[in-house]
């Protein structure tokens, strides 16, 4: 949760705890399903599903300190070499998996998603070219940082050990807060740094990023110069460039500047080198004539996309393995329904979809009937997305955060844990597209309830009061909507939606006012600040309504 003591004005709550309690038997059967078609070849680019499932595995394992962890590690690392040609490992594995079961496996296992692979388009094979360029020989130890990190210092050890290196690697897990973490080894780390740190080792650290404040990198960092660990020994391995005048830990300008940074070329996508690229909102100026009624967006946080050369079809990152393969599935269900295009696989964690021939909508008139499609759609994702398995949600938390910070007001709604379902999240009217015979058609359907951002699995009052807010409804059409979606799905939403309304503002208010704040165009931050400005006083508007039926 931020701290409003260590962050700037801006810096208000809009990523969610992306952490999922499994069941350790589960999270095994996920990878040995992965496994089930590579046996003992050498599989290439095939393997990655099951990397990551591994990496995954090993991270929840090592988090719960079990004494297998050497287990779940060495089966990443097969799949990492395997990844890269080095095969020899492969045959091992059934032995590996079985000796899980023979220690203190957990029955539960924390798993948290792997940005890089589910949203950032990080591909291994580009983590392993970073590897195998650096200017490192001999003896190296690596780092992970959990998550991702488990999975990229596997990559990393494969990488090495394909140069010659001596490579051997441990995972930690930084702690605190998000802008101050703080990296303890344990005591068998502490004799594994020993032992590397009397031969001349290279200590390379991985993790995606930085993010946002790059707290987590310099904490491994300076935990391992603390042990005496010459810092032009260290080297950190991201994902993507850094401006250290804009991360958010303290002096970070300073503590940054002081390590060897490197982060790979990505290449894995050059087979879209024809296509135009249309990701960091350069969509727009393909689907808008008049820049000025291009819609904001954040273009650091858009998945990568490209629109074909014949722009009949066009590609989106929606996650390498089983990241993608669910996004796919969800994509399906919305064709079959009528809502969408189908999706195929694009390959590379890409998903093709097909263009369809119409124009973006806009909030300066909606029918009736376009309320009733929206009312439709409502109502096939309640019963089609519902999320079965007990989840945790901090949306009553980030509302109470937002406010506070922004409004010094202490608002308690916690009325926001009905039904969860697996919402769009992205109700704006440029969102949908209206055919050349005039019906609305959704795209971009399904990542974004289940990416980084708020509100994760909700009420579909969510998505309602979305639509409400982003298409600027006025009391008659918020109602016929709200009517027409009860009389669809028998569910009374009408009792809820003032609660959703206030939590859809405030979020949207504090996602504009966060992505103002980041590197970007001078055209970009205006179009953010008049969106935070709009999602600003819609919120106050609610807040009075709210304030009027109490008293």
């Amino acid at each position: 949760m931020p701290n409003s003591t260590l962050s700037p004005r801006n810096d208000l709550w809009v990523f969610r705890e992306g952490k999922k309690d499994v069941s350790t038997a589960d999270a095994v059967r996920a990878l040995r399903q992965s496994l089930e078609d590579l046996s003992n070849s050498c599989p290439g680019d095939r393997v990655i599903p099951a990397l990551l499932r591994a990496g995954e595995l090993e991270c929840g394992v090592a988090d719960a300190n079990s004494s297998v962890l050497w287990a779940a590690q060495e089966i990443t690392d097969a799949l990492a070499l395997a990844l890269l040609g080095q095969c020899d490992a492969m045959p091992k594995i059934p032995t590996l998996l079985a000796a899980l079961h023979e220690g203190d496996l957990p029955a539960r296992i924390l798993i948290s998603p792997a940005e890089g692979f589910a949203y950032y388009a990080l591909h291994p094979k580009d983590f392993a070219q970073l590897a195998l360029n650096c200017d490192v020989t001999g003896n190296c130890a690596v780092l992970g940082i959990r998550s991702i990190g488990t999975t990229l210092s596997a990559i990393t050890l494969a990488a090495l050990r394909s140069r010659g290196c001596a490579v051997e690697r441990i995972t930690v897990r930084p702690v605190g807060h998000p802008y101050q973490r703080q990296t303890t080894f344990t005591t068998q780390q502490l004799e594994w740094l020993k032992r590397k740190h009397s031969l001349p080792t290279h200590f390379i650290v991985t993790d995606e990023g930085p993010g946002r404040s790059g707290s987590s990198f310099l904490s491994v960092g300076e935990a391992l110069e603390k042990q005496g660990v010459p810092i032009s020994r260290i080297k950190f391995f991201g994902s993507r460039p850094a401006n250290a005048t804009e991360l958010c830990a303290p002096d970070a300008a300073i503590r940054w500047s002081r390590f060897d940074f490197l982060f790979p070329t990505p290449s894995s996508y050059q087979r879209f080198g024809g296509d135009t690229y249309i990701g960091g909102g350069d969509w727009r100026s393909q689907l808008f004539a008049l820049n000025s009624h291009s819609p904001e967006c954040w273009p650091q946080m858009e998945r990568l996309k490209f629109l074909s050369a014949d722009r009949r079809s066009f590609f989106k990152f929606e996650g390498l393995g089983h990241f993608g393969d669910l996004a796919r599935q969800r994509s399906a269900r919305i064709a079959a329904a009528g809502f969408s295009c189908p999706p195929e696989d694009g390959g590379d964690g890409m998903t093709c979809y097909p263009v369809i021939a119409g124009a973006c909508e806009n909030a300066r008139s909606i029918a009736r009937e376009d309320l009733e499609r929206i009312a439709q759609y409502c109502a096939f994702r309640a019963a089609e997305f519902r999320i079965t398995s007990s989840v945790s949600s901090q949306l009553c938390e980030m509302v109470r955060f937002n406010v506070q910070t922004e409004f010094g007001v202490e608002l308690n709604i916690n009325s926001l844990n009905a039904q969860k379902v697996l919402a769009d999240g992205r109700m704006q009217p440029h969102e949908w597209i209206r055919r050349r015979d005039g019906v609305l058609m959704k795209v971009d359907a399904s990542t974004h309830g289940d990416d980084h951002f708020f509100p994760g699995p909700t009420d579909i009052a969510w998505d309602l009061a979305g639509a409400i807010t982003e298409w600027k409804l006025d009391p008659g059409g918020a109602f016929f909507l709200m009517e027409r979606y009860d009389a669809l799905s028998g569910d009374n939403v009408r009792q809820r939606i003032q609660a959703y309304l206030l939590a859809y503002s405030i979020f949207r208010f504090a996602y504009c006012l966060m992505a103002s704040g980041t590197s970007m165009g001078p055209e970009d931050v205006v179009r953010l600040r008049a969106a935070a400005g709009y999602y600003r006083r819609v919120f106050q508007n609610h807040l009075r309504k709210l304030r009027r039926r109490e008293d």
